[in-house]
């Protein structure tokens, strides 16, 4: 994934890039056997499995000297022998407020140390909005935003660190300080020059309860990336539906050639814009673009931060999450729901080997013999190219399972969605 482009027990909540950071420690703290949850049936179908936090208040809160506020999770156990999580998180953060997302592995014999899974902030001139570099040790890796680990089927926890900095236009200098410990430079909107730290106010008391409140949803999405998903019957419901998607090119944008996520997103949220006339969610690509940038990896193809982008939205849900098979999105097509797609742009042309680094396409229906119809954002209008184009049922099944069948699920909290029929999103 790139430009072209919930729960098991222990981890720590930060396209693919990451090292750890050092204001919080490394080392688990000490967990109490009644917060485990006991694991779902194992689903011999799936390689994959997501699960859904809602309510933050069973995470135990403490605070940093500086005033942020240390949300830990309760430890989850997947059913599956995963190797990869991707963690997503939904936000409405106060000015001036960031969120670090980390989560940590647990094993019989030993607990892996935090990994950042992303620090996200609405405001990276106050706060780095970035993925960290050179997370890379004998339990696992980090490419950008997904956790790899050697060895499989670790429990999780996640750590959630939320901070604020009422000082205005500065970042503030914990989080500057951190960013700068892991080769992260802060960036205002048109620099990109480190910012000079400034005295560090602590986190009003009153703002805690506002900083946990900001938090709507956690999406954990476990993936074991050595297995192959088994075929499922095609959902014939969705076959000659398309849902009205608003069409728009990457390329007619000055820089666009690397914002096919951020255009992918960019027409999910006017399409909904338009369904529950709400115009403050048409949101032109350049805007979405600026909005997910990853300043540590250069680009704007980093999974959480486009869907956390989608989620601040009151009302939205938005997340990542990995598919088994072409019938889950035409679940969701036939719900009347697009669904975003990460794919090999090669393959899913019908190439023999992928080359390209991966590509965003909107998933918009299907014709009356089960090929896919997309918006793919790669058009150039002015060579007669369209957006909305049609692919072979075959080669999307080849570019798409080049990311494990990765998805992007955007989508109003009171939209009746599909029957969760493998444990791949939220609900039942």
């Amino acid at each position: 994934m790139t430009f072209y482009t919930a729960l098991a027990a222990g981890m720590m909540l930060t396209l693919w890039l990451t090292c750890s950071l050092t204001e919080a420690s490394d080392t688990v703290p000490p967990f109490a056997p009644t917060q485990k949850q006991e694991p779902a049936p194992q689903n011999h179908l799936s390689t994959s499995h997501f699960m859904a936090v809602h309510d933050f208040s069973h995470f135990t809160a403490t605070t940093t000297p500086e005033g942020k506020l240390v949300l830990l999770s309760p430890v989850f156990s997947a059913p599956l022998d995963w190797d990869e999580l991707v963690v997503s998180w939904n936000a409405q953060l106060p000015p001036a407020s960031s969120l670090q997302v980390e989560a940590c592995g647990i094993y019989p014999d030993h607990t892996t140390k935090y990994y950042t899974m992303g620090i996200w902030s609405d405001d990276p001139a106050r706060h780095p909005r970035t993925s960290v570099s050179g997370q890379h040790d004998t339990d696992g890796t980090v490419n950008t935003d997904t956790l790899v680990l050697k060895r499989p089927n670790a429990q999780v926890q996640i750590r959630l660190t939320l901070g604020y900095d009422p000082a205005t236009g500065t970042a503030a200098p914990q989080a500057a300080a951190t960013a700068q410990a892991a080769g992260v430079k802060t960036v205002g909107a048109a620099t990109s020059s480190v910012s000079t730290p400034q005295t560090e106010t602590a986190t009003p008391p009153q703002s805690m309860d506002n900083l946990r409140q900001s938090l709507k949803f956690m999406g954990l999405c476990f993936c074991n990336g050595k297995a192959k998903n088994e075929p499922l019957e095609p959902n014939r419901a969705a076959w000659g539906k398309v849902i009205p998607v608003p069409e728009r090119s990457q390329v007619s944008y000055q820089g666009g050639e690397g914002w096919c996520s951020p255009t992918s997103v960019s027409m999910d949220l006017a399409h909904w814009s338009k369904v529950l006339n709400r115009p403050e969610l048409n949101k032109d690509v350049p805007e979405v673009a600026r909005s997910v940038y990853d300043q540590t990896w250069g680009g704007t193809g980093n999974w959480p931060f486009n869907t956390a982008f989608a989620g601040s939205f009151p009302g939205v849900r938005a997340y990542v999450t990995r598919f088994s098979d072409v019938s889950e999105i035409e679940d969701w097509i036939a719900a009347g729901i697009p669904v975003i797609l990460s794919v090999s742009y090669d393959l899913l042309k019908g190439k023999a080997e992928s080359q390209d680094a991966g590509h965003l396409i909107v998933g918009v229906g299907f014709t009356e013999q089960g090929d896919i119809i997309v918006n793919d954002p790669w058009a150039r209008l002015e060579k007669g190219e369209t957006v909305r184009k049609t692919f072979s049922r075959r080669n999307l099944i080849a570019g798409w399972g080049n990311s494990h069948n990765t998805v992007y699920l955007v989508y109003p909290e009171t939209a009746k969605i599909p029957q969760n029929r493998l444990g791949h999103w939220d609900g039942d």
